[in-house]
Order: structure tokens, then sequence, then C-alpha cells
């Protein structure tokens, strides 16, 4: 009995150590914005967050940094490695170790003012499982990468440029929110829109409260623009929604729309070009996939005729309907 009770006590202390590990790292989380080439790293309790040490460096997740900025990533458990390498760069990290091999050459993981620091790659607790953590100056000294640092309204901002050409499609045209005709409508919409709905056949049933885009005092060479309807959060479930309020024109003259957020491609992944021929769903970004009020994001509206196509960027603030770009 004396025997199970000494088990039992020591099998309690345990997990009471390893609560106090799992909390020593929580304490020391810290608010993060971090983009990598303009696209937001959204974190996760699986993947791990960024942390602050009492060194004040900040250490960072290397599997979801090293996805994102292109890499692959491996792990090997028994030697406590891990492997990061794309086209051209092949990095081996070793826990404990202050130091990285980068392409058969040995570096310091962690420099300032021009020396190496202490800084040693670690495992971290995650949720259900653990994390490899390395400071993130590796990013710009081992991965070569631009990294730049700043705090706004007690958020840490990071942006990390690895000089890659954003993607877009070929031979695409990108038309700003300053070259259409703007309309804020609040309460009681106005005669305007009112007018422009009637015009492009626009049930006034779904004229809320939010934003209009009116790109057609661009229009030239035969490409039809857009007249892009962005309503505010409502009860649906869903944080704002695009339509398009001129669908009936582009019906029978084989242009096609596709619609993406590029700073968190998870929420419309697997979006394809889709034919406007018919009519046109509303799109919109639900509440469920864990987006919250506050966060600012970027979506594009791509929309092709043969070889014309035009991309509509829009970057909003979730919750507020405030159009930022």
């Amino acid at each position: 009995m004396r025997k199970y009770i000494k088990t039992l006590i020591l099998f309690s202390l345990i997990l009471v150590g390893l609560s106090l590990n799992l909390t020593s790292y929580a304490d020391e989380l810290e608010p993060y914005n971090l983009s990598i080439d303009g696209k937001v790293v959204n974190f996760t309790d699986e993947l791990g967050h960024p942390y602050l040490t009492k060194t004040s460096r900040t250490m960072i997740p290397v599997r979801i940094i090293s996805e994102n900025m292109g890499y692959d990533v491996k792990w090997d458990g028994g030697n406590q490695k891990v492997f990061v390498s794309n086209e051209k760069t092949k990095i081996e990290l070793q826990i404990g170790k202050n130091t990285a091999i980068v392409n058969g050459k040995m570096v310091p993981i962690d420099v300032q003012d021009g020396k190496p620091v202490d800084t040693k790659a670690m495992l971290v607790p995650a949720k259900g499982s653990h994390r490899t953590y390395v400071p993130l100056r590796f990013v710009s000294e081992a991965m070569g990468a631009d990294v730049k640092y700043e705090r706004k309204n007690g958020v840490n901002c990071i942006e990390i440029n690895t000089g890659k050409k954003p993607e877009k499609p070929t031979n695409a045209t990108t038309v700003t929110t300053k070259q259409a005709e703007l309309t804020k409508v609040g309460e009681g919409y106005n005669q305007h829109i009112v007018d422009l709905a009637k015009k492009y056949n626009y049930s006034t049933m779904n004229l809320g409260e939010g934003h209009y885009f009116d790109y057609k005092k661009n229009q030239k060479n035969g490409f039809i623009e857009p007249v892009i309807q962005l309503d505010a959060e409502s009860n649906n479930g869903l944080w704002f929604t695009f339509s398009v309020m001129n669908e009936e024109e582009y019906k029978g003259k084989n242009y096609e729309i596709k619609f993406e957020c590029v700073s968190n491609p998870e929420y419309t992944k697997g979006t394809k070009w889709k034919s406007m021929n018919g009519y046109f769903p509303t799109a919109g970004l639900p509440m469920k996939y864990g987006a919250k009020r506050g966060d600012v994001v970027k979506y594009e509206i791509s929309i092709r005729n043969g070889n014309t196509t035009k991309v509509y960027p829009f970057t909003i603030k979730l919750g507020g309907m405030h159009e930022v770009e």
C-alpha cells in the first residue's frame, strides 16, 4: 500500500512539474502579428506561438515559419534534429545547440551586434506535442530573409521578406480601390445605391450596411468592370460578404471569377476559377474559421476574360468594416 501511495505521489509531482513547465512558456507569450511576404501567419496551440525570453529574445516555432517561407521540414526524433530545406538551402538544427549547419557550414543561430549569442534551439511544449523553437534572428542569419520588427500598441509586429515576387495571374492588372467610386452605406442606404441596384437588377433586400466599389468609370477596351458590394458583419455567421452587383452584365460573355484570401490562404483553400455566365454566389469569411475581431485580412477578387485578367484587392478590418488599404 505504501509503495502504491509513493508511486501515486511521484506521478502527481511529475504532472505538476509538466504543468509548471507549460505555464512558464504561456506566461511569456505576448501578442504577435507576423507576416511573410505580406501574408499573415496564423499561429495555433498545436503549431506553437512566438514568445519572448527573459533575455528579450523572440523565439519562433520553426515548422510553421519555414513552411510558410517555402521550405520543407523534417523531424528526426531519435537524434533530436530538424532538417529544413528548399532548392538552394539545406539546414540542420540540433536541439540544445546554438549553431546550425547551413549548406555544410556551421553558423550561429543568433547574432547580436555582429557577435554570436548563446541562444539554443529548443523543444517547447505545444498542444499534443512539442515544437522546435529558434530565435527570430535565425530567419535572417541562416535563411537569408529580411526581418523587420516594430512594437505597435503593445503588439509585436514582424515582417519577413523572402525576396520572392508575389504570385499573380499571368498578365494580370491590379486595380486599387482608389480607382473606384466608393460609397459607404449605413442604416437607410442612400438613393445612389438604390439607383445602382435597380440599374443592375440587384435586389434592394440585399443592400446592407457596408461599402460599394464602382469601377465602371475605368471601363475600356471592352472589359466589363465590376461593381462590388462589401457587406458588414451580420447574424449569419460571416464576418463580411462580397457580391458582384452587376453580375447580369457578365452572363453569356465567358468571364470567370476567383475569390481568395491572400493573407490567410487557409480561409479560401481550394478556391478555383468560376464561370460568371450564371449566378455568382455571395462569398464571405465564416466566423467558424477562427478569425478574431480586429484582425486585418487581405483579399483579392480576380476576374478574367480571354487574355485579360484584373485583380481587385481589399484590406479589411474584421468587425469594423473599415476599408484600410
